[in-house]
């Protein structure tokens, strides 16, 4: 049985997604209002929704890459990397800049991040570096081999705006295993 607590915070949720989802400007103003830095998995996704509407407006896309950018709480993380695989490269690019910038632990995602790279644009290649670039680690060697298929086949296969970004993030990844054989 839920407590009246949770009950409460359900409801405080669901009016947030809803003031998101209207397309009064003063309701979606006041909702990211109420919205606080912990990254709240029920508001992520709703959120990505926004963001994705074609008339959603450039202070509203701000806004919501402000929220992504402060997220406190690990619960996050699945979510941005589910959405890794979004159709949009904005949302791709939206949610490694929110990785980063939140400085959330993406080590275990190392294949995901590849993927998603190579998927993408030149800017969903260049956050994507930046992301990799800035892993700490303990490192998978399993996900550091498989990341260095994806990232040569890539290689082997195109000659594109962001092959040099891909190439960082092979020589990245190179030495990343190397650490685990040291």
């Amino acid at each position: 049985m839920m407590s009246t607590s949770t009950i409460k915070k359900n409801d405080f949720n669901q009016s947030i997604v809803n003031d998101l989802k209207s397309d009064n400007k003063t309701k979606i103003k006041n909702a990211f209002k109420k919205i606080t830095n912990k990254g709240k998995p029920s508001i992520i996704q709703p959120l990505i929704d926004l963001y994705c509407q074609h008339d959603a407006d450039t202070h509203v896309k701000n806004e919501i890459k402000a929220v992504f950018s402060q997220f406190k709480t690990s619960k996050a993380l699945p979510i941005l990397i589910d959405n890794l695989s979004h159709k949009e490269n904005s949302v791709k690019e939206l949610m490694l800049y929110s990785i980063w910038s939140s400085n959330l632990d993406a080590t275990d995602y190392i294949p995901q991040i590849i993927s998603c790279a190579c998927n993408g644009d030149f800017m969903v290649a260049l956050e994507a570096l930046t992301l990799i670039e800035n892993l700490e680690g303990p490192f998978n060697e399993q996900d550091l081999i498989e990341s260095m298929i994806t990232l040569n086949e890539y290689l082997t296969n195109q000659t594109d705006d962001k092959k040099d970004l891909i190439n960082s993030m092979l020589e990245t990844i190179k030495a990343f295993e190397e650490q685990i054989q040291i």
